[in-house]
């Protein structure tokens, strides 16, 4: 029995993807990638800050098989950037979008299963994305009110 890697959801595309999505959100900044998944099309990412998801694009151009990513981050006009550089850079909150993460997949089974098509692999992998940024920003902008800030300083 032959496996097809492209009916399965890729937990490392998810993650990819919802990395890239939050990182546009903290920098304000579009992030493109392109990227190829294990036994399917190479596609171009684009993450543009505050979007549900990364769109994604079939790119014409053969990698070969194996998983290739590459990343760029559009910047400030130059005259604008170097204040860009010298401000300190936001971060992800590595350890909430683990926590998020971790519970995301634990919480999606059919993460595991053979979904059939790499169309409905992909289906599952937007779904839990999706569900993965919308997590990590709504905890994010709760931490951020006055009430909870108040709190936690109590503890």
């Amino acid at each position: 029995m032959t496996l097809d890697p492209s009916t399965y959801p890729s937990r490392t595309f998810i993650r990819f993807t919802v990395n890239n999505q939050l990182l546009a959100d903290v920098t304000d900044q579009t992030i493109t990638a392109s990227v190829q998944r294990l036994g399917g099309q190479t596609y171009v990412q684009k993450a543009v800050p505050g979007e549900e998801l990364p769109s994604l694009s079939r790119q014409s151009m053969d990698w070969g098989t194996s998983l290739k990513v590459g990343q760029s981050i559009q910047t400030p006009a130059s005259d604008h950037q170097e204040s860009w550089i010298q401000a300190e850079p936001p971060v992800l909150d590595e350890e909430l979008l683990a926590e998020v993460t971790q519970t995301a997949f634990h919480d999606h089974p059919h993460l595991y299963q053979d979904c059939g098509s790499a169309a409905a692999a992909a289906a599952v992998e937007a779904e839990i994305a999706t569900e993965i940024i919308a997590a990590y920003r709504t905890i994010k902008q709760k931490q951020a009110c006055p009430i909870v800030q108040s709190l936690n300083q109590l503890l």
